[in-house]
């Protein structure tokens, strides 16, 4: 879950930067049941539940600029880095696109998207690691009142 807000601190005919913050907020949960010695062979097995809730605050920066009063593209970062205890968390989320109004109120756009989130945990017994990434392409409808 992620929630985040940006306050538009310049603005213009053409530019508009913003700045803001937000919450990340992911649950891990993994069993993990197998042990090897050294050299790869299985030396015992023993089940173990790991499961934890992470909390990452985040801040970013955005800017819109418009080509002309229909067309306009944008940029958009987030991110945060945090260690507490025996924890790191990395997240980061980057959009980049452009937007057509069509009528008025309505308008199509696409974009690019990726959204970064590494956790590790070092403790005596044990290293978690956690590392997902996500890219991908939007198509969007947006409506403004």
């Amino acid at each position: 879950m992620k929630a985040s807000y940006f306050y538009s601190f310049y603005h213009n005919d053409k530019v508009e930067l913003m700045a803001g913050g937000g919450l990340h907020v992911s649950r891990f949960d993994i069993d993990l049941d197998v042990k090897t010695d050294p050299g790869g062979t299985v030396s015992a097995q023993e089940t173990r539940n790991a499961a934890h809730t992470v909390p990452l605050p985040t801040v970013g920066f955005g800017l819109n600029y418009r080509v002309n009063p229909k067309l306009y593209w944008f940029l958009k970062a987030e991110g945060f880095y945090l260690e507490y205890g025996d924890w790191k968390g990395l997240f980061s989320e980057m959009q980049v696109g452009m937007e057509y109004n069509v009528w008025r109120n309505l308008g199509v756009g696409v974009g690019l998207a990726t959204n970064n989130l590494n956790v590790t945990e070092t403790a005596p017994q044990y290293t978690f690691r956690y590392d997902n990434r996500l890219s991908g392409a939007n198509l969007f409808l947006s409506w403004s009142l």
